[in-house]
């Protein structure tokens, strides 16, 4: 769920900025035309420049650290220079004193053991540097809160927060006392479901399912959808996420009858940054070259020709493509390398379709499926022909339609066929 800061990529427009022509091949994308993005303009509640001028929101409730038998905070996930712990939020009690241990308040009186029905609680995720870090992970833990409350001008489930944050993890509130950003607690991560869902697939391969994603095939369409929704999103906003992977999206369950289908949100906004006018965004400090553009990663390693390492829209969309290849073959795109080395050298080569259809998941990713047709313009090498978020968002919508007539008209001559495939059965049944 964590991991260590990294500030990411740009080719050869690093401010990411105006109204790009996409360059696409005629492959079922549709037709060269503006991005749709070009034209809108940032919220009017958001003023420039955007960070230096809004603190974000602060916490107005309390925390409670719940611990274990050996006194012990419980953790959702550490990296290198910070730890989210598990706590409860109580919405409706004022702040508490802070607990000198960890910096978290103490809890308000009421039993230990809270359970989801106490009134105005809620678990959530409390995002906290570690001490005695050399690299100040607090301020990178208030800018990632800067960027979360600028995502999210209006609290969660406030009449003013729109739909498209919904592809964000709930940002809660900034906690000064704590020095830590409090968000909604979600557990599961796309990496751990793909990895034991393609454990589950591979032991039940037959030839009606060795085509479809290891989720299953609706559920890739969810979470690309939501995905790319949520990319389009950060694209209107000037944001660019710098670490797109598997391990920073988490899985929300839905709740009620579709509690199995899961929907899909950015996590870890540590390496992120706004794309303001004038301003030229910081280089990056680290990569995940599993899913980072291939231009990024020759800046980062200070290959001849390339530029300064800064990431922007081109890196995201790139990152992206690479990771919804993971929930669609069950395991990482580059499992089986024998070092680290290996691995680096093949994701130089910017092809990370390629590299999973040499492994024994490839009908899953066949040419001309569903993964391929979503994901391979964004996994171009040349950062200029990769898809516009936005542009990528809306040929999701038209893909979606189509998808609910094909569905509707299946469902109909499924109805229609059935006192057909009956009579054949009987026939069948007479012969014997």
């Amino acid at each position: 769920m964590e991991s260590p800061p990294a500030t990411p990529i740009s080719p050869n427009n690093p401010q990411g900025q105006g109204g790009s022509i996409d360059r696409r091949r005629e492959n079922g994308h549709g037709s060269s035309h503006v991005s749709p993005c070009a034209a809108e303009k940032a919220p009017e509640n958001h003023c420039w420049p955007i960070l230096s001028t809004r603190p974000p929101r602060p916490l107005t409730g309390t925390l409670h650290l719940e611990r274990d038998g050996s006194s012990r905070p419980p953790q959702y996930g550490s990296g290198g220079w910070s730890v989210v712990y598990k706590a409860m939020y109580y919405e409706n009690q004022p702040s508490g004193t802070g607990d000198q241990t960890l910096g978290l308040p103490s809890p308000p009186p009421s039993p230990r053991n809270v359970t989801s029905g106490t009134a105005g609680a809620r678990v959530v995720a409390v995002k906290a540097p570690l001490p005695h870090h050399l690299e100040n992970p607090e301020a990178v833990i208030f800018r990632e809160a800067q960027i979360l409350n600028y995502i999210q001008p209006s609290p969660p489930g406030s009449n003013t927060s729109g739909p498209e944050t919904a592809h964000v993890v709930a940002f809660l509130g900034y906690e000064p006392c704590l020095r830590a950003a409090v968000m909604e607690a979600v557990p599961l991560t796309l990496a751990e479901f793909s990895r034991t869902r393609g454990e589950t697939a591979r032991a039940s391969l037959t030839t009606d399912n060795m085509a479809v994603p290891v989720v299953g095939d609706e559920q890739w369409f969810t979470f690309a959808s939501g995905l790319i929704a949520g990319l389009a999103y950060l694209r209107r906003l000037k944001v660019v996420h710098g670490d797109i992977k598997p391990a920073n999206v988490l899985l929300r369950p839905r709740s009620g009858e579709q509690a199995d289908v899961f929907d899909a949100v950015y996590c870890d906004f540590s390496s992120s940054h706004v794309l303001e006018d004038g301003l030229t965004p910081p280089p990056i400090s680290a990569v995940t070259p599993d899913y980072a553009a291939p231009e990024l990663l020759n800046a980062f390693h200070k290959r001849p020709g390339s530029g300064p390492p800064v990431a922007n829209f081109a890196s995201d969309v790139f990152a992206l493509g690479a990771t919804l290849l993971v929930p669609a073959v069950g395991h990482d795109i580059y499992a089986g390398t024998s070092s680290r080395m290996q691995k680096l050298t093949l994701a130089l080569r910017g092809n990370p379709l390629g590299q999973v259809r040499c492994m024994d998941q490839a009908s899953r990713v066949r040419p001309g499926g569903l993964v391929d047709r979503v994901v391979r313009d964004a996994l171009v090498g040349i950062p200029e022909d990769r898809l516009d978020p936005c542009i990528w968002h809306s040929w999701m919508v038209e893909e979606g339609e189509r998808r609910k007539e094909k569905q509707r008209r299946m469902g109909r001559q499924a109805s229609s066929s059935r006192p057909e495939l009956l009579d054949v059965m009987l026939a069948f049944k007479d012969l014997e």
